[in-house]
């Protein structure tokens, strides 16, 4: 009977001990007290700002855009999935103009690439470059194409991986409000 109660004590204090680790270890959001980003940004989080260059050489600030629908795509060209993918956002771009912002994040291409991309694709939003993968790495991307949606209040509502097809961009712009 003794064994049976110090194996209680003990399974219960390792219980326990697991459970405070858990706690502790679980971030309460995704912004540290000194305002880095502790884990990556995630559905229901607000959409850390950056500042990017544009291909006019204007900065670009996620912040310029507070209160309007911000879609965010990571993309290179040598990325096959984003060759194929930019034509449906650049027809979304077009059929809901001034309610939709598409910002276009260049990871690491060279400035005359991008701009020959653009040229290529007919592109008229805004295309960034993120030359040194800092806003890719604010975001955690871990994979071209990555596609963020913020909304008007500047939470992200949807993060999509990989290959974004015309029907799935039109279902999250219709979940957003869009349409």
């Amino acid at each position: 009977m003794k064994r049976n109660s110090a194996l209680f004590f003990i399974l219960t204090g390792i219980l326990l001990i697991a459970a405070a680790g858990i706690v502790v270890l679980k971030p309460e959001n995704n912004v540290s007290a000194t305002g880095e980003i502790t884990t990556a940004p995630e559905v229901g989080a607000y959409a850390p700002d950056f500042s990017l260059p544009s291909l006019n050489d204007e900065t670009i600030h996620l912040s310029d855009y507070q209160g309007k629908v911000v879609l965010i795509n990571f993309w290179a060209v040598w990325c096959p999935p984003c060759r194929q993918e930019m034509p449906s956002i650049q027809q979304a771009y077009e059929q809901y103009g001034p309610d939709l912002v598409v910002l276009s994040v260049n990871a690491g291409d060279a400035r005359a690439d991008a701009i020959d991309f653009k040229e290529e694709y007919g592109l008229t939003f805004e295309i960034v470059l993120d030359a040194d993968h800092a806003v890719q790495d604010l975001f955690r991307v871990r994979g071209l194409p990555t596609t963020l949606i913020i909304d008007q209040q500047g939470i992200i509502q949807v993060v999509h991986i990989g290959f974004l097809d015309h029907s799935q961009l039109n279902g999250y712009l219709d979940q957003v409000g869009i349409k």
